[in-house]
């Protein structure tokens, strides 16, 4: 998921790099993160996201792309429920910088 971030896989090519059926993998991931597997690479491109625009002078369409999104507005869409302001709001890292809110981190074991 890491290494494909850019250009993320289905669910069912998650799945099958896996050697698992796609409702395998997800019953795993729930069990051991508590998420699906879709929710957990959605985190992965959103913190990724989060990184750039906090850290790199990449426009905000520019860390869509790195990030997986092809919609400009899918990612802000996303952006905002994760963060609560949109990722244009979010460019420098500051005391007031919104962080990734713990309600999404997939929870260990």
């Amino acid at each position: 998921m890491r290494r494909r971030i850019e250009t993320p896989l289905s669910a069912t090519e998650l799945a099958a790099l896996a050697g698992l059926s796609a409702r395998q993998l997800e019953r795993r991931f729930k069990a051991e993160l508590g998420v699906t597997p879709i929710r957990y690479y959605l985190w992965l491109r959103i913190n990724r996201a989060h990184r750039l625009l906090q850290q790199t002078d990449l426009s905000v369409a520019e860390v869509a792309n790195c990030a997986g999104f092809g919609s400009l507005e899918h990612f802000s869409r996303a952006y905002r429920r994760f963060f609560g302001c949109a990722p244009s709001d979010d460019r420098l890292q500051s005391l007031d910088a919104p962080v990734l809110p713990v309600r999404y981190l997939p929870h260990q074991r």
